[in-house]
């Protein structure tokens, strides 16, 4: 099986229209700039704007359609951030954020923090590498 197969998968369901899918990438879009998350932190899929399958969906149709370079990167981007939003997660995101610390804190105060946050990386990072 190659990278993209994958990567993609081989499921073939439901086709949304291509004007479906640019709607709901736009919708994602606005979603992904609205709701910045730490690239470590895992965030529940009830959060996504659509099914977490409906957005594959559209972001790979998104990719066959369009020759340019840039455009193609961004949908791969949004497609791999997918990946940051599991089952099970609930209302708090889980993870290392590093957002939320104030760098200018105490150094022990900062780095007890993180430490405190890794557990829950752990917990949720092997879901995200699948």
């Amino acid at each position: 099986m190659g990278i993209l197969s994958k990567l993609f998968g081989k499921k073939k369901h439901t086709v949304i229209s291509p004007d479906i899918a640019e709607n709901i990438i736009q919708i994602y879009g606005a979603h992904m700039e609205k709701d910045t998350q730490s690239p470590l932190c895992v965030a529940d899929v009830k959060k996504l704007p659509f099914p977490k399958e409906q957005i594959k969906e559209a972001l790979v149709i998104g990719m066959k359609a369009t020759s340019a370079l840039y455009t193609r990167e961004m949908l791969k981007i949004g497609y791999l951030n997918l990946a940051n939003y599991q089952e099970g997660v609930g209302e708090v995101n889980k993870g290392i954020d590093i957002f939320v610390s104030d760098l200018y804190d105490d150094i022990r105060k900062v780095a007890q923090n993180y430490i405190h946050q890794y557990d829950d990386f752990e917990k949720w990072n092997s879901r995200v590498e699948k």
